[in-house]
């Protein structure tokens, strides 16, 4: 005949372990969801840190630009037609041009 005492320690044990492993799944389940969201903001944090990047070197391109085209205005001005620095000048605009296309591409693509 079985002990009474001992069914009952027994259940006990049995009740204890499944809680043990229900713990276990939801701790697991809670693990992952930090794990992912962590992950996600991380994620997040670079594509707006490269955006930054992006938006401050076309700045960056436009500030250069407008330098260029002042020193253009100033040396033709003063010469009265495109020769010498003054066309060294102007191919750096189109250069500036052509760098600001290309960002303004990634941009976009973002």
């Amino acid at each position: 005949m079985a002990d009474p005492i001992s069914d009952v320690i027994s259940k006990i044990g049995e009740g204890a372990a499944k809680l043990g492993e229900s713990a276990k799944d939801v701790a697991e389940k809670a693990f992952s969801g930090v794990k992912d969201f962590t992950s996600n903001v991380a994620g997040q944090a670079q594509s707006m840190q490269k955006g930054v990047k992006l938006n401050s070197d076309l700045n960056s391109k436009k500030q250069e630009l407008e330098e260029a085209y002042s020193k253009l205005g100033r040396l033709a001005y003063q010469h009265g037609g495109l020769s010498g620095e003054m066309q060294e000048v102007s191919d750096h605009i189109h250069e500036i041009y052509r760098e600001l296309q290309a960002i303004e591409l990634q941009i976009n693509k973002n």
